[in-house]
């Protein structure tokens, strides 16, 4: 039996939360992805999933600073996108290999020191969205 919490989570057992979804506007279309805002969903992101359901994982942070990634139990290769406060994009690393053993390196481009986001999409994703470096992302309303 699934229960609905008042964070936007619908719980379908205590393993997993299923995250919500937004659509985010990005240069060359639209995307559906999963929010994690929480540290739990945060730290557990696309991890042990052999598919991502959408067109992506956005982290979210309620405050600006560092957010290293790491692709620890990861399955597959990732692009990942940090974002500044307004949407801007302010770096991204294209095809990010899983981490089969640890330790894992952590991946914090230079310039993201102050970001509020992390998009994770599967390889290439970006690329036909035009994510790069000072395009900006927004959410649809």
């Amino acid at each position: 039996m699934s229960m609905c919490v008042d964070v936007g989570w619908i719980v379908t057992d205590a393993r997993r939360a299923v995250p919500h979804a937004i659509d985010v506007v990005a240069p060359r279309g639209v995307m559906r992805v999963e929010v994690a805002d929480s540290a739990r969903t945060r730290a557990e992101g696309l991890s042990n999933r052999d598919v991502v359901d959408r067109d992506g994982l956005l982290l979210e942070w309620s405050a600006p600073g560092r957010h290293p990634i790491w692709m620890v139990n990861m399955r597959f290769p990732l692009d990942l996108a940090w974002l500044d406060h307004d949407g801007r994009v302010l770096a991204v690393l294209t095809d990010v290999p899983p981490c089969p053993n640890q330790p894992c390196p952590l991946y914090e481009p230079p310039g993201t020191d102050r970001s509020m986001a992390v998009l994770e999409t599967v390889v290439g994703r970006m690329a036909r969205r035009g994510i790069q470096p000072d395009a900006h992302l927004w959410r649809s309303r």
